[in-house]
């Protein structure tokens, strides 16, 4: 049964069937659960005849001063799984996504992404989008702003999931990333203005160029 209305209503959602040549018949059997006004996790049971049983979820909630989304994978024993000689690996996919806000200015926020290993997203993704991914990022910042600062700083990495990308061609960490930005004026209009940005940041990779970087560009105009 559905709700009538705009409210919300546990319950089972439409399932979904598929095939894939590698996964076999895909039977999926959303079910939903209202938590409450501020809080609900939709739990995705699949069972693929060639894999085995995974179970996703995503639980949402949204707060006066936070929101954020949490989804989970997970596949034991995956009978088609063959990486480095080992067969019936557990696979899994975690990915959370948070901001908070903070008194006076602050606000941080949290977008991570983890994957078992390089062939899920080749595996379970659908559409070129999904299946086309290179890497998955990981990223953690707090920011600040009023008047006339920004202020940011931020921890950012990435997990390849392209395993033939060459060292030369997968991203820098940023470990820390530091930015600053201010703005003023004068005038009754604002005639005069000035102000700068400014950043310093430590990359980090594997292979090529490493080390620390620095810009400022200040500004001044009537």
């Amino acid at each position: 049964s559905f709700p009538l209305g705009s409210e919300r209503k546990s319950g089972f959602l439409f399932p979904n069937i598929g095939h894939t040549t590698r996964s076999g018949f895909q039977l999926t059997v959303p079910w939903y659960w209202n938590i409450a006004p501020q809080y609900d996790l939709t739990l995705e049971p699949s069972l693929y005849t060639e894999r085995g049983f995974n179970l996703a979820s995503e639980f949402r909630y949204l707060l006066p001063q936070q929101r954020g989304r949490l989804a989970i994978d997970y596949l034991p024993h995956d009978a088609l799984a063959d990486f480095g000689g080992k067969t019936n690996r557990d696979r899994s996919r975690v990915h959370l996504d948070h901001v908070a806000d903070l008194p006076q200015g602050w606000r941080v926020r949290i977008d991570a992404e983890n994957v078992s290993d390089s062939f899920w997203y080749e595996d379970f993704a659908q559409g070129p989008e999904g299946t086309s991914l290179a890497f998955v990022k990981r990223l953690a910042e707090i920011t600040y702003r009023d008047e006339h600062w920004r202020l940011r700083g931020e921890v950012q990495q990435f997990q390849t999931i392209d395993a033939a990308l060459p060292a030369s061609d997968r991203p820098y960490a940023r470990l820390p990333g530091l930015e600053a930005r201010g703005d003023w004026h004068r005038g009754d209009s604002g005639q005069l203005a000035w102000g700068f940005d400014a950043e310093v940041a430590n990359f980090e990779r594997n292979s090529g160029v490493e080390g620390w970087r620095a810009d400022i560009a200040p500004r001044v105009g009537l």
